[in-house]
């Protein structure tokens, strides 16, 4: 005798088999570094000179118009979007006012090299002969977060001197263009009221002549993150991390590893180039570096693709797995027409730290989607967006009853017995369902065998016993496909 009919073989199989696709969803890992595609080649751009005063200047503050913007003389130089940069001999190291992170920052141009995030260790455990875990560290000398890259622009900015504030959180570089037509005022305020994980980048462009000048193509760098910031080869799949920006009109896309990379020809290049966006995020499983621009209109587009990993070895990797890709992008700001002797300002707030819903949730502009909770199997939904914040507010509301060592744990265990206790009701449909339909199968093995030749009144005589015992072929799968969320 046959414990289970086909229904309820066919019903299981859909539900193991909608499982095992959202176990797979992620891609496979990365290859090796060496079969990296090269960079983009150098792009022709035009360098800045003076514009004749013909009223088509604007106020202090605002960017120029496409047609302002585009009276500039051609000048032909180079521009690489995945040019590294030199390593600094003598950063300024700021210590975060909450003690929170160290900041690594160039005096001489601009930009973090690196950031150690004091509270949160590179793995569980020590290595042998380590006396402490080591820190998690952001970013890289290579490409530093929010560093002013004029490459782009035809503008050369000369080095300057970096100066600090007496209570030690707020940094002040002062530059000047070569022509010594442009000078370039860049702060950067690590004085975040929550914690050290916020930077409010300010930029200062005058104009020291008394003719218009114009100016575009200004970067700001996002910087460099592999996938997973410890080596480990579990955590360096192309799903791990990935590059995100949110476009103005609120929605946010999404890119792998594989998109900025094997994927980004020259027709994606410039579609990226022309898209503008309010934020730009790259981040790896667990960590952001993110970018908010401060004026309406936002960044008017953006660059991103994928660089090799440091010669340095990731602290915690395994020496003999393969090197990986780090995500990589800058945003790119407006074009600007600076009147004679006005001044344009940026604003761009800044984040690099953990990738926590309620932090990220702060920042505003649909920043925590760069965490993924609307996933739902090949698509996003904002349904399953809801039900995943609400289960992560149940969760952390749980952990805080409970000392640090045991509460994300007991936030688990708690929360997985209170959706057990909600789904009870349908569990148990489904429990009796199956029991009534084996009590069932003697009878349906008898009109198997009486009707075998007539397949159509075999089916009619099969839904009669059903509906005369009360019980549905799909009462034991469906239950279960409604916790699959």
């Amino acid at each position: 005798m046959k414990k289970y009919d086909s229904v309820t073989v066919i019903g299981v199989i859909v539900c193991l088999a909608s499982f095992v696709l959202m176990m797979v969803y992620l891609p496979k890992p990365k290859p090796q570094a060496s079969q990296v595609p090269p960079p983009p080649p150098p792009e022709t751009v035009q360098k800045t000179t003076p514009a004749t005063p013909d009223g088509t200047a604007t106020k202090p503050g605002v960017p120029a118009s496409d047609g302002q913007a585009q009276k500039v003389p051609a000048v032909t130089t180079t521009y690489s979007p995945t040019a590294p940069l030199p390593e600094s001999l003598a950063p300024l190291e700021i210590v975060g006012k909450h003690g929170d992170s160290v900041f690594q920052l160039r005096q001489d141009i601009g930009g973090i090299d690196s950031i150690t995030l004091l509270k949160h260790a590179l793995y569980k455990k020590r290595q042998a002969g380590e006396q402490e875990i080591p820190r998690v560290v952001m970013g890289h000398y290579d490409y530093p977060f929010l560093n002013l890259n004029s490459g782009l622009s035809g503008v050369e900015i000369l080095p300057g001197q970096a100066t600090v504030s007496e209570d030690g959180q707020r940094v002040t570089l002062e530059r000047q263009s070569a022509d010594g037509k442009l000078s370039f005022q860049e702060t950067w305020d690590f004085a975040s009221p929550d914690d050290d994980y916020g930077i409010a980048y300010g930029l200062t462009v005058r104009n020291l002549t008394a003719e218009t000048q114009n100016l575009a193509g200004l970067r700001l760098e996002v910087g460099a993150l592999p996938p997973s910031l410890d080596g480990s080869k579990k955590s360096r799949g192309e799903g791990a991390g990935g590059l995100d920006y949110g476009l103005l009109k609120g929605d946010a896309k999404h890119l792998n590893l594989k998109d900025v990379s094997d994927k980004m020809d020259a027709t994606r290049v410039k579609e990226l180039a022309s898209t503008s966006v309010n934020w730009i995020g790259i981040h790896s499983k667990y960590f952001l570096f993110c970018l908010q621009a401060g004026w309406e209109g936002g960044f008017i587009g953006l660059e991103g693709n994928a660089c090799p990993v440091t010669s340095e070895a990731p602290l915690g990797a395994d020496p003999q797995t393969p090197a990986v890709l780090r995500y990589h992008a800058r945003a790119i700001l407006p074009a600007l027409a600076i009147p004679a002797n006005g001044e344009t300002k940026f604003s761009v707030q800044g984040y690099a730290g953990p990738k926590n819903f309620e932090r990220l949730h702060k920042l505003g502009d649909g920043v925590e989607t760069v965490m993924e909770m609307d996933r739902f199997f090949f698509g996003r939904a904002r349904w399953m967006g809801w039900l995943s914040r609400l289960l992560l507010w149940g969760m952390s509301g749980i952990a805080r009853l409970f000392p640090a060592s045991i509460a994300h744990g007991m936030g688990i265990i708690c929360l997985t017995l209170f959706v057990k206790l909600i789904f009870w009701p349908l569990s148990h449909r489904s429990q009796v369902s199956m029991r009534k339909m084996q009590a069932l199968q003697p009878q349906l093995k008898e009109l198997r065998e009486k009707y075998k030749g007539d397949p159509q009144k075999m089916y009619a005589k099969q839904q009669e016993l059903f509906k005369a015992n009360n019980v549905s072929q799909m009462g034991g799968c469906l239950p279960m496909l409604l916790q699959i969320p």
